[in-house]
């Protein structure tokens, strides 16, 4: 990889190995000019171990590119750079990640070809300074802003540094050098650049993930504000990154980080505020655990930051404001005050709808990859081919034995929360189940779901002549007769024979609702006074309601069918709506209390569906405290107001007959008179 320097002008790249770092010492002279079809060389932009890089002005456009050689008798690792290229193709599209623009690596010397940046790297800009705090919060920014990319995209950068953080010519920044970048998928070790590197790098057997580039993200804000990156000025720091085996320095910096107290140099930094420093504090966390678990997270510590920053000056200003201003600026308080809970209103509003909808989504996805994990595992089960046999057969052996094969299925997928598996012929009799059950086998269930496909009917209204299903499906909710009563679906799948000519049969394994509720109900949170959270889930699968956590009335029993719950006006509008979100639900079962709802359909299983509710109320309660604030603060503020504004006119009245000159009477004046 590259060799690259710290803010503090002192190169603490870790080579890959040591053989590499001893060619690097007898490396040849420097390459002659080099050529490239289509570029003319212009100058020398740098040199290191790797070659050289150039830069060149492309001649049909005259755009000024940066070509980087590299030479093939220097010891290079050519899987590492083909690497870097690698993660520049996914990203090249992303504003804020140099773009790779040409690769040639069988010319001679091999190169690519990338876009010149002419305000260099951080590391140029910093060269021993330190930045305002204003100015290394928008490098922070930017630089999480493209983490967010390219951890969308799985890739882990590993190697974050000030060298490696390149400015335009607007000054706003690019990433580069992906030598060390790799999948969050791919396993072994990243070994990045000490002091920069995130401690658990340094470990043996190590696999990065998010949180160290987030370490190295928090070791750039830190050599920003003091001018040197974390431990750099430890104890025990001098020459541990000239010195030794790769090894040695890696195990001597782990020591090293374990050994010193955390950094808090930056707390000292001139114009610093508690919320940044906080945030820096929490990224260089040493146990992962206690880092962000994402860079999304470190963004939106940064805009809170923000709105804090900025309601700062409203509030002195508005304990400040003399009399004259307050009463001059009354209607206007008034009108803003109007327009501040409209906004907040609004605002609060997306966000809790926003939220419901994440919430809606992710439900979505846990229940109906279950749900197609279970079809695929019956389907699975009915194609093969020793139960085809068997059900040809049909004999007593082949029904021993599809016994025999459900008790298999049934320890198989315990963990599952499978109620019961049953095989049933084309004529609906069932031939197996387990658990056992007498009274099942060898009854006739045409009249169920499961075998023929159709809503359950009442047994005498059975069809004489059984027709089993055609494909594989999940029936309506039902209540067990087994101790407790749960709430049952099956998933069925028919038997086919091997020529695909007849179904011979109908197996279904009958699978606990509880196996998603109990997952959901932990996800809702603690409940109020009312049994129910602020925030629920409520599960449908064709119109029939198989999971409501609190209904107002205790006596209504899941499941419901379509026209005590789906077919109510609320439910109904909500799911003919274009985009599926309400902020004014009216549920059937929770009779004049409004919610904020997000509808989501399953992708695989369209038939079922969520509708995740958060209570209209206690939502809406930060804001409704707020405008009761507001009117209480209207009367406090106006006493107030009042007396300190005549207690300043008594205290200027008497310095201003107490100074005797212009001078004293101009500061006294600058007051705000």
């Amino acid at each position: 990889m590259e060799k690259g320097a710290g803010g503090d002008g002192v190169d603490h790249t870790v080579v890959q190995d040591d053989a590499e770092r001893a060619r690097s010492k007898d490396r040849s002279e420097a390459l002659p000019r080099p050529e490239v079809p289509g570029y003319e060389m212009e100058r020398q932009l740098g040199a290191g171990s790797y070659g050289e890089v150039w830069l060149a002005i492309h001649k049909n456009t005259g755009r000024r590119v940066a070509i980087k050689f590299f030479s093939r008798f220097k010891g290079l690792d050519w899987p590492l750079l083909k690497r870097e290229v690698g993660k520049l193709v996914e990203v090249v599209s992303e504003r804020r990640v140099v773009h790779l623009l040409h690769v040639g690596w069988d010319a001679d010397p091999p190169y690519y070809v990338m876009e010149f940046l002419s305000g260099g790297s951080l590391a140029d800009r910093l060269s021993g300074r330190t930045l305002p705090v204003r100015d290394a919060v928008a490098v922070v920014r930017e630089v999480a802003e493209a983490l967010v990319y390219l951890h969308g995209k799985a890739i882990l950068h590993c190697d974050l540094k000030p060298a490696n953080v390149l400015l335009d010519d607007r000054g706003q920044i690019r990433l580069a050098d992906f030598g060390q970048a790799r999948l969050s998928s791919e396993a072994g070790p990243a070994v990045g650049t000490l002091f920069y590197m995130a401690p658990e790098q340094a470990e043996a057997g190590a696999r990065p993930d998010v949180r160290s580039d987030i370490y190295s993200l928090g070791a750039l804000a830190y050599t920003m504000l003091t001018g040197r990156p974390p431990y750099a000025r430890a104890s025990g720091s001098e020459g541990i990154a000239s010195s030794g085996s790769t090894q040695e320095r890696i195990e001597r910096y782990k020591k090293l980080i374990d050994d010193s107290p955390s950094p808090s140099e930056h707390h000292r930094v001139e114009g610093i505020d508690r919320a940044f420093a906080a945030l820096v504090d929490r990224c260089l966390e040493k146990d992962p655990a206690r880092r962000f678990e994402n860079v999304p997270q470190v963004l939106e510590s940064l805009a809170v930051r923000d709105r804090r920053t900025t309601r700062k000056p409203l509030v002195v200003l508005g304990l400040l404001g003399p009399l004259a201003l307050l009463m001059a600026f009354a209607g206007v308080g008034l009108w803003a005050r109007h327009q501040a809970v409209s906004r907040a209103t609004s605002a609060l509003t997306e966000q809790t709808l926003e939220s419901a909808e994440g919430y809606a989504e992710l439900i979505a996805a846990v229940v109906d990859r279950n749900l197609s994990a279970v079809k695929r595992q019956v389907e699975r089960e009915t194609k093969e081919r020793d139960v085809v046999h068997l059900m040809q057969r049909g004999d007593a052996d082949a029904k021993s034995a599809l016994q025999g094969r459900t008790d298999a299925l049934y320890e198989s997928y315990r963990d599952r929360h499978i109620h019961n598996w049953v095989v049933a012929d084309a004529n609906a009799v069932v031939l197996a189940r387990t658990p056992f059950d007498e009274r099942v086998v060898g009854s006739r269930y045409a009249y169920r779901e499961w075998f023929s496909g159709i809503e359950d009917v009442a047994p005498e209204k059975a069809p004489s002549v059984a027709i089993p299903r055609a494909d594989t499906g999940i029936t309506l909710a039902f209540e067990s007769t087994a101790a407790g009563r749960p709430l049952l679906v099956s998933v069925a799948s028919p038997i086919w024979s091997e020529d695909r000519t007849r179904v011979l049969g109908v197996l279904a394994a009958t699978v606990h609702l509880a196996t998603f509720n109990d997952w959901i109900a932990d996800a809702e949170g603690p409940k109020d006074d009312t049994g129910c959270p602020d925030r629920f889930a409520v599960l449908l699968n064709r119109g029939q309601l198989v999971r409501h956590p609190c209904p107002a009335d205790s006596a209504a029993k899941l499941p419901l069918g379509r026209g005590d719950y789906f077919e109510a006006g609320a439910v109904s509008r909500l799911v003919s709506s274009e985009i599926g979100r309400s902020d004014s639900y009216l549920d059937p079962l929770r009779a004049g209390r409004s919610h904020f709802a997000a509808l989501t359909r399953f992708r695989e299983n369209p038939d079922w569906m969520t509708i995740v509710e958060h209570d209209r109320i206690l939502a809406m309660s930060p804001i409704t405290s707020l405008s009761e604030s507001f009117g209480t603060l209207a009367w406090l503020g106006a006493g107030f107001g009042l007396a300190v504004v005549v207690g300043l006119w008594a205290l200027l009245y008497r310095l201003i007959r107490e100074e005797s000159t212009g001078t004293k009477r101009k500061d006294i004046l600058s007051l705000g008179l």
